[in-house]
């Protein structure tokens, strides 16, 4: 079936999950959120929770960085 990932058409099988498709994606669960549709899937739903034909699906990834006060910047 078809889906789009993050603005990407993407063909995955049939009944497969959120927590499959980021096996799939290869993804790590650490600071992770995921939306299915518009509405945020909470971490524990990701195995429960299945894709269905043109879901739409933004995977999020927040990463920290930047340098601290102590630079002086």
């Amino acid at each position: 079936m078809d889906i789009v990932v993050n603005g990407e058409f993407r063909q995955v099988e049939q009944g497969l999950s959120v927590g499959g498709l980021l096996a799939q994606l290869g993804v790590s669960l650490d600071y992770l959120v995921v939306e299915q549709n518009g509405t945020i899937i909470s971490r524990d739903a990701f195995d429960s929770t299945m894709l269905h034909a043109d879901d739409r699906v933004e995977v999020i990834s927040f990463i920290g960085g930047g340098r601290g006060r102590e630079s002086g910047e």
